[in-house]
């Protein structure tokens, strides 16, 4: 049973990796370099932001996260996942479908982390593909 649990959650990993690559690919072929450049230049912007804004939240969340103390925990990166958001909203001023992938990764990154920090594994290989899946369907508006 482990084994084939093992499995499918390698087999999740490698299908949502090529779905990421698909995603970069996608966004390089179907916009012009300029455009590519901008969607990259916000994508850093969001992940130094939400990387530099981060203060050891994610590893809190992982850690610390377990069972009676996942509500108070939760909380607290949640409110710190807003703040990064705020920040980088601005963004979507000037480009709208980048600022809203960004912020897509920032709060799925929320939710499977938190399947991280209550060992659901198999459900975080589910969030990742779904997130990417999202990326993709955002990347055709």
């Amino acid at each position: 049973m482990v084994y084939k649990q093992s499995l499918l959650m390698v087999a999740g990993t490698v299908f949502n990796s090529f779905l990421g690559l698909a995603f970069y690919v996608l966004a390089a072929r179907s916009i012009s370099v300029l455009e590519f450049g901008q969607f990259m230049f916000v994508l850093a912007c969001g992940l130094i932001i939400a990387e530099v804004g981060d203060f050891g939240f994610t590893n809190a969340l992982i850690k610390f996260g377990q069972k009676d103390n996942f509500p108070k925990v939760f909380t607290a990166v949640f409110v710190q996942r807003v703040i990064l958001a705020a920040i980088i909203l601005p963004f979507g001023i000037f480009w709208p479908g980048q600022a809203a992938i960004a912020l897509s990764l920032l709060f799925f990154s929320l939710g499977y982390q938190s399947l991280i920090a209550r060992q659901k594994y198999p459900l975080y290989i589910l969030d990742n593909i779904f997130g990417n899946i999202l990326r993709l369907a955002l990347l055709f508006l």
